[in-house]
């Protein structure tokens, strides 16, 4: 069960709680000791009532002691960051429309260093729809299996390279699933390369670079599904992130959901960013 988070207009500072059609009222002090206390007695109500995950209003969201105080206590607050690894081939479809090239004869290189599901899901995916693609990783061994499948099964090539000063100096598009900041910085990138950071916010800071450093994302969705006050992401994530890869991204393309914009390090990446 997943509870919306929104702040009330009456100072009740949980003394009581207001649940309606799973959206919780609560007061928040502007002093961090009472903070702290509503968010003790949050956790308390949501054990209660076996609520496993809420979603902050997009006003709390911002309120950085209030976020704090959540994570120390350990209540998982959804904001669409999981939803960003099912909607990885629409993003890379979005930036070659941006771009005004085919998907097809892009060069797209995942970041990655585990083969867990959703990243496996993805390569598939990817490699299915791009003719050029390549996985780079630290531990090659680790993929092996993928790629003997891809080209046993599928009939399909892929590169998979650790190669830190030739791997990415063609590729159009880097997904990072799993480099740091300090890893990605070691390898030498196509100075117009676009870079989508899945998991953590990542800079790549080559003096020469001048692609995209790209950090977020927004979405159309259908209106059954919006919550006033709650931004879109992090709503339709509590609606639908349930299940195998397959059937989440069978409802994504179901409902229609689109990409409206990318984030990058300094807001909403505009159009003619893509294009230089």
């Amino acid at each position: 069960m997943v509870w919306y988070v929104k702040e009330s207009e009456k100072k009740r500072l949980f003394n009581r709680v207001t649940v309606k059609d799973d959206v919780v009222l609560v007061w928040v002090s502007k002093k961090d000791r009472k903070i702290k206390k509503a968010v003790k007695k949050l956790r308390s109500i949501l054990e209660a009532n076996n609520v496993s995950s809420i979603v902050l209003s997009e006003h709390l969201e911002q309120n950085d002691v209030l976020r704090q105080y959540i994570y120390e206590q350990s209540i998982n607050v959804l904001s669409g960051k999981k939803l960003f690894n099912y909607l990885i081939y629409d993003i890379v479809k979005y930036i070659a429309k941006k771009k005004n090239k085919q998907i097809e004869i892009l060069e797209v290189s995942m970041l990655t260093e585990n083969e867990n599901e959703i990243d496996i899901e993805n390569i598939v995916l990817l490699a299915k729809n791009i003719k050029r693609f390549n996985i780079i990783t630290s531990d090659i061994r680790k993929f092996k299996k993928i790629e003997e499948y891809l080209r046993e099964e599928l009939g399909i090539i892929i590169k998979v390279s650790s190669n830190k000063r030739k791997a990415l100096l063609k590729t159009d598009i880097i997904v990072n699933t799993g480099f740091s900041s300090t890893v990605i910085n070691k390898y030498i990138i196509a100075n117009e390369c676009v870079i989508v950071n899945v998991c953590t916010a990542v800079k790549y800071k080559a003096k020469k670079f001048n692609g995209i450093n790209i950090n977020g994302y927004k979405i159309k969705i259908p209106s059954e599904y919006k919550v006033d006050g709650f931004s879109d992401e992090a709503v339709y994530e509590s609606k639908i992130c349930r299940g195998n890869f397959d059937n989440i991204r069978k409802k994504i393309k179901k409902d229609k959901v689109e990409i409206a914009g990318l984030i990058g390090n300094n807001g909403v990446i505009n159009e003619q960013e893509y294009k230089t």
